[in-house]
């Protein structure tokens, strides 16, 4: 028997939606908007947004505080789905953020294939561990959707800035990426002589960063962030472990940009050893923007 899922009088049901938009994303899982990851002594915070799973569309409206674990371990927080429970009305039971723990080394997550009899997926918002000294290497790992492959090629664009040679750092706060190089794809991104990107064109776009500290050390961190017109946007923290560099990669954000608006990155270095820098080069540190 064939159902017209979406023919006149017929009932469109939730699972043929999903495969629906399953498809029509590439059977990606991932933020859509918001959904921002914050932290304090007590909680990890997720802001409002959106977010899909193998095509369900998932909603925070208020922003969900969920309490730090005390216990010893590796940790990654998702939001989980279980097919297996029953919704009600007035109740969604069938998904619930989790914290999943392992020792020695990160959980692995189970991600079944919903479209095809699975009915457990976790999707990853954040990791960190727990010790003796508390929270450590809190990460913030959440996936991003990209759009691109809905995009006229005419309209596709992207820049990858970065420096040319190394950027010597020392113990403080606020030191500015100095980009001055930068590889292009279209016409809606450009650099300064101020070590800024400068948005051409208004678009939605996907910013994201890494950065590659060498010869850090002792104790402390290593703290990026990314700002919108001196807006902070988003922001990833990595603990300097004496292995003489560190690496500090954000997953980024995505965001609504307006012509002049301009795009920096500054660099925290909480340590007072080591003689670091940041490493030159594209494959090594960078800010990077596509349009989506």
């Amino acid at each position: 028997m064939v159902k017209g899922e979406t023919f006149n009088l017929q009932v469109f049901e939730s699972e043929a939606f999903r495969h629906f938009i399953n498809v029509f994303t590439n059977k990606q899982s991932g933020i859509t908007s918001g959904c921002e990851v914050t932290k304090d002594s007590q909680n990890i915070t997720i802001g409002q947004g959106y977010f899909f799973i193998q095509g369900g569309l998932l909603r925070e409206t208020t922003g969900t505080a969920n309490e730090i674990p005390s216990d010893a371990g590796y940790y990654k927080l998702v939001y989980e789905i279980d097919l297996s429970k029953t919704n009600t009305k007035d109740q969604f039971n069938q998904g619930s953020y989790k914290y999943v723990k392992s020792l020695g080394s990160y959980p692995d997550l189970t991600q079944e294939d919903l479209d095809n009899g699975g009915t457990i997926y976790q999707l990853p918002f954040a990791q960190f561990r727990i010790t003796e000294q508390g929270l450590q290497d809190f990460k913030d790992i959440r996936s991003i959707v990209d759009y691109g492959i809905y995009i006229n090629q005419n309209e596709r664009s992207s820049i990858c800035a970065y420096k040319a040679s190394n950027q010597n750092i020392a113990q403080g706060t606020g030191i500015k990426f100095a980009l001055d190089s930068a590889d292009f794809d279209g016409n809606y991104f450009d650099i300064t002589s101020n070590n800024e990107i400068k948005v051409l064109k208004d678009c939605r776009a996907k910013i994201s960063s890494k950065l590659f500290v060498d010869r850090s050390g002792g104790v402390g961190y290593v703290m990026t962030i990314i700002y919108k017109n001196n807006n902070a946007l988003s922001r990833s923290l990595e603990e300097i472990s004496g292995e003489y560099y560190t690496n500090c990669n954000d997953a980024g954000v995505v965001c609504d940009l307006k012509a002049n608006d301009l795009i920096t990155m500054t660099i925290d270095y909480a340590s007072d050893t080591g003689n670091p820098y940041v490493r030159s080069g594209k494959e090594n540190s960078n800010i990077t923007i596509f349009v989506v």
